[in-house]
């Protein structure tokens, strides 16, 4: 899916999976619901001796997780904000690992258009794959592949 998305000149829209919306302060990132496995609370992330570019582990689903904290901007971040108390647990293929959000709202399908990204505007190793509407404002589309990626991309820009 996320490969027909990069297509130039192509778009589909939400109406094609349900989906979830993660909320990273004023940023809204629109992900297939099918990359969910779980919500945690972020209290329960065990913050001592992280990953690599990650804040912390999550326990869940009888496994031990990696979890990432980004920006608004899409940075990685070292520690979490206050206001990231939901621990989005996502499986990238098999790769399971936990992203933390200000708020996370399950959505069913919809009929707002998911455009691409101009290849003007595309930054290389971003996690956006996409743009559509939501609450009346820019959305970025993006995958739980795709976040992970972004994360390790990351790790070896640093």
């Amino acid at each position: 899916m996320a490969n027909e998305r990069r297509t130039a000149g192509r778009s589909q829209s939400l109406r094609e999976f349900a989906h979830a919306v993660l909320k990273l302060e004023h940023l809204a990132l629109v992900l297939p619901r099918s990359d969910v496995r779980t919500l945690e609370a972020a209290a329960d992330l065990e913050a001592a001796d992280p990953p690599p570019n990650g804040v912390g582990w999550i326990e869940a689903e009888r496994g031990r997780f990696p979890v990432y904290c980004f920006s608004p901007e899409l940075e990685p971040l070292a520690r979490p904000p206050a206001g990231r108390r939901i621990c989005v647990v996502l499986d990238a293929g098999g790769e399971i690992f936990g992203f933390l959000a200000s708020e996370v709202v399950l959505l069913e399908k919809s009929e707002q258009p998911v455009h691409t990204v101009p290849r003007a505007m595309a930054a290389p190793g971003s996690p956006v794959l996409g743009v559509t509407v939501y609450a009346d404002a820019v959305a970025c589309v993006s995958s739980a592949r795709a976040i992970l990626s972004h994360a390790r991309l990351s790790l070896e820009a640093a």
